[in-house]
Parts: C-alpha cells; sequence; structure tokens
C-alpha cells in the first residue's frame, strides 16, 4: 500500500495512508476483499427482479377499486340509440369513481373493435394509462373524460389513473383487469 511521509503532531511518524493515490497494491487488496465476500455472501441471482418488483409493489400501494358492470339496454328518459352491444362499467374507490362505457357497434367508425369511453370523478386532469399484453396507451383525461378507441374485441385492459398535476405520483385509482 502507498503511503507518504507528511508533517505529523500526532506522534505516528507521519505517514498517512489514506492520503495517498490508490496503486496497484491497494488493487490487489480490493480484488482479493471481493472474492472473500462474493465466496461468503454472493449477490442473489434474482437481487434485480425482486426489487423491481419491491418497487412495483410500494407503487401499488393504491387499492385495487371495486368494479360494477351494467349492460346498456334502452336507458329511460336518455334520447338517441342506445349502443348496441354496449356495457357501463364502474371501478370505485375511496379516492375517485371511474365509469366507463363500451362500444362493440363499431358505429365509431372502427368496425370489429370497440370503443371505451370514459368518466372520472372527482373531475380533474388526469393521466389515464390503458394497459393491454404487451403495450400501455397513455391519454390525458380532460375535466375528467378520456377515450380510447379500436381495442381489440374480447381483450383484457386495465387503467391506471393518475393526477396530471403530480407526474411520477402515486396512482389514484388502478381498476382490475377486465375484458372490452
Amino acid at each position: 500500500m502507498a503511503a507518504h511521509k507528511a508533517h505529523d503532531d500526532s506522534g505516528s511518524g507521519g505517514w498517512h495512508v489514506a492520503d495517498a493515490p490508490i496503486d496497484a497494491g491497494d488493487l490487489h487488496a480490493l480484488a482479493a476483499l471481493r472474492r472473500a465476500v462474493t465466496a461468503v455472501d454472493p449477490v442473489p441471482s434474482d437481487l434485480a427482479d425482486r426489487s423491481r418488483f419491491a418497487v412495483a409493489v410500494e407503487h401499488m400501494w393504491a387499492e385495487v377499486a371495486r368494479i360494477q358492470r351494467t349492460p346498456v339496454g334502452s336507458p329511460a328518459g336518455v334520447r338517441g340509440d342506445p349502443p348496441i352491444g354496449g356495457e357501463t362499467i364502474t371501478f370505485t374507490m375511496h379516492t375517485a369513481t371511474v365509469m366507463v362505457a363500451l362500444d362493440r357497434s363499431g358505429r365509431a367508425g372502427d368496425r370489429g373493435r370497440v370503443r371505451l369511453d370514459g368518466w372520472i370523478t372527482p373531475a380533474g386532469d388526469h393521466d389515464v394509462a390503458l394497459r393491454v399484453p404487451g403495450e400501455t396507451h397513455q391519454v390525458v383525461a380532460i375535466d375528467g373524460r378520456f377515450e380510447f378507441d379500436g381495442l381489440t374485441p374480447g381483450g383484457l385492459v386495465q387503467l391506471v389513473v393518475t393526477d396530471a398535476n403530480a407526474p411520477g405520483g402515486d396512482p389514484l385509482l388502478v381498476t382490475p383487469a377486465f375484458q372490452v
């Protein structure tokens, strides 16, 4: 280990090992220490995966919303044609409520696909992520209103709602996976 002599009134003879630059002897000692620690207490092979999972769980502090499905028929007092093959789903939590209407009729101009219209209360600007297997679509709900077009019928989706004014913040609402 490298050391140098410097003026010292402590009576140690002036040797200050910690003040010296790292040399080949230091590197050799560090390599031996690494081998010993690795042999006695190796890093678990799944540590990175477990760490990512722990962080994901921490971000999932928001409880999963309760779901209520309602087939759409001919609602009394509403003008216009009811959606054919439509359905409304309401997700409720203590922090927010999200209602989505699914239109499977193809009248939205995308035959064979599903349109999802949604409303969030309390109203405000929210980031809404629609998770589908293998990808995530993002929109901003202005005053609580959002939509997703061209969804695959029968596919599973999940919504995650966060406050648009607090990017990277914890979710206000996470829905269970549901079928469109």
